[in-house]
């Protein structure tokens, strides 16, 4: 329930989080994209993917357009600590550069 700033600077950075839910929660990530600057251009990168990883979860795919992308539906996850994976998607229609980001998991206990 805590923004993370972050950032992706090479189209092979992968970002690693973690954290730990005390009890079984429903939980929604959330990834916010920031525009950036390069001289008079603004730019923005085209694909990220989120993973959850160890646990039989599908990937989010985002797509970088420097607002909130796409809903997740919130899904149940139990108590224990978790990782996840950001990182690039190739694509011709990449552009390279540093591009931030916050993501964000709100987790609520399931009562």
């Amino acid at each position: 329930n805590e923004d993370v700033r972050a950032s992706s600077g090479t189209s092979n950075d992968t970002d690693y989080f973690t954290f730990t839910l005390e009890k079984p929660c429903m939980v929604c990530p959330h990834l916010e994209f920031h525009a950036v600057r390069n001289g008079r251009q603004e730019y923005t990168l085209k694909l990220y993917k989120l993973e959850f990883l160890g646990i039989d979860i599908e990937p989010f795919v985002f797509r970088g357009d420097a607002k909130t992308s796409r809903e997740i539906k919130p899904f149940v996850l139990d108590a224990g600590t978790y990782i996840i994976s950001i990182s690039r998607l190739e694509s011709e229609e990449l552009e390279f550069g540093l591009h931030e980001y916050t993501l964000r998991v709100d987790a609520q206990e399931i009562m």
